[in-house]
């Protein structure tokens, strides 16, 4: 087995079932006993840029900057370049941070933080 496949092996073994569980949604709870924070699952991009943040809706032709398949879908082809380029597309171009800059501070405004 190679080093990734054995950390992610030696991590699933160090789960409970409860745990696995609770983490099957988009909002994976933390795991403090493994020092795992909680992460929302979502707001990772891997289905592309989202379409209903201000920065990257554009109109009822474009709705969106990006769109990725089902994660499941990319994952079962196991092409590391694939993920590569699905986040590069995501990250490195300026959509994603101009999406992370309007939404971030439409959420703090919204939720008096």
């Amino acid at each position: 087995m190679t080093g990734k496949v054995c950390r992610v092996d030696d991590l699933v073994k160090r789960l409970t079932l409860q745990e696995k569980i609770v983490n099957l949604v988009d909002n994976a709870s933390s795991i403090d006993r493994l020092g795992i924070p909680k992460y929302e699952w979502w707001s990772e991009a891997l289905h592309g840029v989202s379409y209903v943040g201000p920065g990257t809706h554009f109109s009822s032709v474009v709705p969106g900057a990006t769109s990725f398949p089902q994660v499941i879908l990319t994952a079962s082809s196991f092409n590391e370049t694939l993920f590569k380029t699905n986040g590069q597309a995501c990250y490195i171009t300026p959509v994603k941070a101009w999406y992370n800059i309007i939404f971030t501070n439409t959420s703090i405004k919204c939720n008096n933080f």
